[in-house]
């Protein structure tokens, strides 16, 4: 069972063993039956229980001098101008492992960010760039020398302004044993509904269910629930029907006013009353049953229960917890996976990375996202869906009929497209299923709004386009064509032979995997710069001597330890080291 209680109320306490509360003060949870409550704030949730969100107020030195410091489970919220490098003091504790990140935030954030670790002198000590997702950054370390420490923030080459956050959390546990599976955290104990063809039924007024008597429901509240069911039916075996027989129903759904301060809650299967939902319309306005508005989210959040799953945050069923989560809510767990933009059994409804209050008219899921398309498709099975030549466009405004989902697509040459002015993020990078940053897939979205796309587990998306804006575009190990149109941009092909078009705007073209032979279509000396990874593990090239340069046609070839780069329409007269950066 799972209850979602809406309260004002800041203070949490988690108790994984404790006995249902219906209070609405708390926040507790059961291992024998799953029982969650969860407060819903009115303000932003910090990270952690105790967290503080700093904000830079004043410009940050770029020295041990800075006035600004903070602890682990904090945040830090500054901007850089052209130039500008931020550091803030913290102190760490020998022996104690950290996850550090930074990552643009808000509508104007840094789109490529460089995160550094200093010790008490001002020494260099740790260093990256790309590690988080997308272009964002991430350090994973142990301390060996306890003490005072500087966090450095500033953007790729200190060439872009934008806004940004740091997070810094001590490390949650040990690394999950092979083979473990954010799907585990998820699976109500196995169980499921016998049948993939369930029936509805809305309790009439006066009729009682579990305990509770139902209001009755208006045919527009039941088209909206309903819509919200059969978005599960698009990548699995399962249809919804409503029915006026209740005895023959798997599903019945009862509108009540629940004491405290509880939202909704459905019976998982193998427990008592199995399949019947309660919800509290003293808090559900059933009138909000958009997609992307926080009613259809419960009902897909309850539904998920009906159909056995829990909740990532407990052991319900005798599910595992996420890896790195203890607490229901603000609590992302190991890779930030724990949020609703991969999973909508998470309380952390939505992109929480970025923006932790929950939503109301739109910015939640419309799920399955990658984990629950993952797991139910274990359960009921997998159905082919969208096998045409599909085009998803990133929303471009935020309001009604804006939310996140996740692509199911089984055919077809296919394009994530963002046709806006503003900065994107695309990526082609499917859900890896694991625990690590691409696990429940890579977010693509428009700065500063509230909807998007990842891409489910085995679905492969081939090609990207951008907007006249700023854009990131990340490709995956197939044959991409990337398109960054108009603006200046950032593409990097990945893995598998791409192409590359930058178009109009000073560009830079990524390249980090050693084997490719990519192809860049319309490089513009003086104004595109061509960034190549260094070592081992990347392109192997150190610097533009490593480099063989030939040309052949009107293209320039550019090859190294078997990779190459084709740069059309161009002469080796105009390709020099000026157009190269080794990182």
């Amino acid at each position: 069972m799972c209850k979602l209680c809406l309260s004002n109320q800041l203070s949490v306490s988690y108790e994984p063993n404790a006995s249902p509360d219906k209070s609405g003060g708390d926040l507790t949870g059961a291992s024998g039956n799953g029982v969650g409550v969860l407060d819903f704030p009115a303000v932003q949730l910090p990270l952690s229980d105790q967290a503080i969100a700093y904000s830079e107020t004043t410009d940050a030195a770029a020295s041990t001098g800075t006035i600004y410091s903070m602890s682990a489970g904090d945040t830090f919220e500054g901007s850089l101008s052209f130039g500008d490098s931020d550091w803030v003091r913290v102190e760490l504790t020998a022996g104690t492992s950290y996850t550090l990140d930074l990552f643009g935030s808000g509508s104007n954030g840094v789109a490529d960010t460089v995160l550094r670790l200093h010790n008490n002198s001002g020494d260099l000590v740790a260093f990256n760039d790309d590690g988080g997702s997308g272009l964002n950054s991430r350090l994973e370390f142990t301390v060996n020398t306890g003490g005072t420490y500087y966090i450095n923030a500033s953007a790729y080459r200190s060439l872009q302004t934008g806004d940004y956050t740091i997070a810094l959390q001590e490390a949650s546990g040990p690394t999950p044993p092979p083979g473990s599976s954010p799907l585990d955290a998820l699976d109500w104990g196995g169980s499921r509904v016998a049948t993939t063809n369930i029936e509805v039924y809305f309790a009439r007024a006066g009729e009682r269910f579990d305990g509770q008597t139902s209001q009755g429901w208006t045919q527009a509240q039941i088209d909206g629930a309903m819509a919200s069911l059969n978005d599960l039916s698009e990548s699995t075996n399962l249809t919804f029907s409503v029915t006026n027989n209740a005895s023959s129903a798997e599903f019945k759904f009862v509108t009540s006013t629940l004491a405290g301060g509880a939202y909704a809650y459905m019976n998982p299967p193998n427990t008592g009353n199995p399949g019947v939902a309660v919800f509290n319309t003293n808090n559900m306005d059933l009138s909000n049953l958009g997609k992307g508005s926080l009613e259809y989210f419960v009902f897909q959040h309850e539904v998920g229960h009906g159909l056995g799953m829990s909740h990532p945050h407990d052991r319900g069923g005798g599910s595992n917890v996420m890896e790195g989560v203890s607490s229901p809510r603000g609590d992302l767990g190991d890779f930030n996976l724990n949020q609703g933009i991969y999973t909508m059994m998470s309380y952390n409804v939505g992109h929480a990375e970025l923006y932790p209050v929950w939503p109301d008219t739109f910015g939640a899921t419309a799920g399955p996202m990658a984990f629950d398309i993952a797991l139910l498709q274990e359960k009921y099975g997998a159905k082919a869906a969208n096998t045409g030549n599909d085009v998803y466009v990133l929303p471009d405004s935020n309001g009604a009929g804006t939310f996140y989902s996740a692509i199911w697509d089984t055919g077809g040459t296919d394009t994530i497209a963002y046709n806006g002015t503003g900065s994107a993020n695309i990526s082609l990078v499917a859900a890896t299923l694991d625990y690590s940053s691409t696990g429940g897939g890579v977010l693509s979205y428009a700065n500063g709004i509230r909807g998007g796309f990842t891409i489910a587990n085995g679905v492969e998306i081939e090609n990207a386009t951008g907007g006249s804006g700023f854009d990131i575009l990340q490709g995956n190990a197939l044959a991409n064509v990337l398109d960054g149109s108009g603006g200046n941009d950032i593409l990097n092909g990945g893995l598998g032979n791409d192409l590359l078009l930058g178009g109009a705007g000073s560009d830079r073209f990524d390249f980090s995997n050693a084997g490719d032979i990519d192809v860049i279509a319309d490089f513009e000396d003086t104004l595109d710069i061509i960034q190549i990874l260094s070592g081992s593990n990347g392109f192997g090239a150190t610097g533009f001597a490593d480099l063989s340069l030939s040309e052949t046609g009107s293209d320039v070839l550019v090859e190294y330890a078997g990779s190459q780069i084709v740069i059309q329409g161009t002469s080796l007269a105009s390709i020099g080291s000026d157009d190269f950066v080794f990182v």
